[in-house]
């Protein structure tokens, strides 16, 4: 049995803290919590079934209105609340939905894997063989390595970019440019 605290809130993905942002509150008690890539999250309520799948916006969770930039896991005797600390709450499916104009391609592209880990489920107890379940899982992994590789290919121009702005700037080519 475990608890999701959820703090550093803020009530939009783009929202620039000036401080710590808002604590959340302690999600449980729950089963286990499971994370995905960093995109994706899902919590089992002690004595559910099927976990709750909580949206990954912009590398933050989203729950009941609050998108919080940090999470902790805590075992029951191991939290140290402080006395202004948020309150204990059992988690609620329905708190965990996006709204529908806030982020929603965002969650979309974090739970295609999720999409497509069901969709091997389901294909296996329909007969697939475990060789063409290996095979669609390769196909997955070699796209998911394809687009890494265009972020990091992204990453990469944007720091030369960045360099060479700075490096043109102490150069005095900006001055001359200027004049």
């Amino acid at each position: 049995m475990v608890y999701l605290e959820l703090f550093h809130g803020r009530t939009s993905p783009s929202q620039e803290l000036r401080s710590w942002g808002s604590n959340g509150p302690y999600l449980g008690p729950l089963a286990w919590v499971h994370t995905t890539y960093a995109c994706h999250v899902r919590a089992c309520p002690v004595g559910g079934r099927d976990g709750i799948d909580i949206p990954v916006v912009d590398d933050l969770l989203y729950y009941d209105g609050v998108y919080y930039g940090d999470w902790s896991i805590w075992a029951p005797g191991d939290v140290n609340i402080p006395s202004d600390a948020p309150r204990f709450e059992p988690i609620n499916e329905s708190k965990a939905q996006l709204p529908a104009s806030t982020g929603q391609r965002n969650a979309n592209w974090n739970n295609s894997g999720l999409q497509f880990t069901r969709l091997l489920a389901e294909l296996y107890t329909q007969g697939i063989t475990p060789e063409q379940m290996q095979a669609l899982q390769d196909s997955m992994d070699a796209t998911h390595e394809d687009i890494h590789q265009l972020f990091v290919r992204a990453r990469d121009r944007h720091e030369a970019h960045v360099k060479a702005y700075l490096n043109f700037g102490r150069t005095g080519e900006r001055d001359k440019c200027q004049k």
